[in-house]
């Protein structure tokens, strides 16, 4: 019965993210316990961060170096291959000798070691549609995590996953226009050297692990450690703590061919760069998806149907199924929630007609 009160009060998709991030740990240490933990909600499509969470103080450093072993460096439980596994949870204990994993896992060896935990559990967060929403760790000193811990997360990780996709479609808190592109410039070991004045704006929005006079954000450092490697960086969608969308770029300025400094871009979102992560909150399918994007360009149901290759029929029974997940009556309510991720007009303002 607690466990099942534990997994209901994790259910909580009508809170945004920042606070959705706090009660899930505080849920889990109550579902399984742990001395340390920390989460992370990911772009599904890049797989990075763009927000994260610890029980514990971290430093800059820490971070860092947590980035870097998660993308770059060969290692066990990688979050990337637990999102494709049937239960999406592993576990890494202490044991003496030569089956201990300290031999195999830098991770291991450099940060939960030295940290003084024996015991790591490790979980992709992921949808009941395959795609991944964040990361977990729990850790402990003792005792070590079980088989029932394991299956614990797993049902909890399902949750946890649903409740951070639907945080991402939340209205913006926000008021006003979202800041102008802005640039940071910060070293190999993540620490803001300089920025421009949009790129200072945009910092006293993103979430960081850094101390209040160092806030660099999570989606910076994860994009750093791939740009200071000379791994390709992607593009990283993200919300910031107000609620608006943006996107970070990061790429390396070299001196005599050797990185030294790290430019991140950060740049309010364009709506045809984040239509599809909404989608994948909604839940929705492909062919959803394509009728949605058909529906926002002004299209009828007999146009939507001529280019999907659809009946119309086939269409409305798409868009009734958008409707249910969205949580909206018409396709001029779609529009409007789909709106507000971009304007930040909340929930005073009316949904156009146009469509209705």
């Amino acid at each position: 019965m607690a466990d099942a009160a534990a997994l209901h009060r994790l259910s909580r998709p009508d809170l945004d993210l920042g606070a959705y991030l706090r009660l899930a740990l505080s849920e889990l240490d109550r579902l399984v316990g742990y001395t340390d933990a920390s989460i992370m909600a990911y772009d599904p499509d890049v797989l990075l961060p763009a927000s994260a969470l610890s029980a514990s103080a971290r430093d800059l450093a820490y971070a860092l170096h947590a980035c870097r072993n998660e993308q770059l460096e060969p290692d066990l439980l990688k979050f990337r291959e637990l999102a494709r596994t049937p239960a999406h949870v592993g576990v890494l204990a202490h044991r003496e000798g030569a089956g201990d994993p300290r031999r195999q896992s830098p991770r291991w060896r450099e940060l939960v070691m030295p940290a003084g935990h024996r015991h790591e559990l490790r979980a992709a967060l992921v949808d009941g549609h395959g795609r991944c929403w964040g990361a977990l760790v729990l850790l402990r000193d003792r005792p070590p995590f079980l088989l029932g811990d394991a299956r614990l997360v797993s049902r909890a990780g399902r949750i946890v996953a649903r409740c951070i996709a639907r945080a991402t479609v939340l209205p913006p808190t926000a008021d006003g226009p979202a800041p102008a592109s802005g640039v940071l410039i910060l070293d190999r070991r993540g620490r803001v050297l300089d920025a421009t004045q949009s790129g200072r704006a945009w910092l006293d929005e993103l979430d960081g692990p850094g101390a209040p006079e160092q806030p660099v954000p999570v989606a910076a450092l994860a994009m750093l450690a791939g740009a200071s490697r000379g791994a390709d960086a992607p593009t990283l969608r993200l919300r910031t703590a107000r609620g608006r969308w943006a996107t970070l770029n990061a790429e390396t300025l070299t001196d005599g061919g050797s990185a030294n400094r790290i430019v991140v871009v950060v740049e309010p979102v364009q709506a045809a760069s984040i239509l599809p992560l909404l989608c994948a909150a909604y839940g929705l399918t492909r062919r959803e998806s394509e009728v949605v994007a058909a529906t926002l360009q002004g299209m009828t149901g007999k146009e939507a149907a001529a280019r999907l290759k659809v009946s119309t029929n086939t269409v409305q029974d798409h868009l009734k199924s958008i409707f249910e997940k969205a949580g909206v009556r018409s396709r001029g309510e779609l529009a409007y929630r789909l709106a507000l991720q971009f304007t930040g007009a909340g929930e005073t303002a009316h949904p156009p007609d146009f469509w209705d």
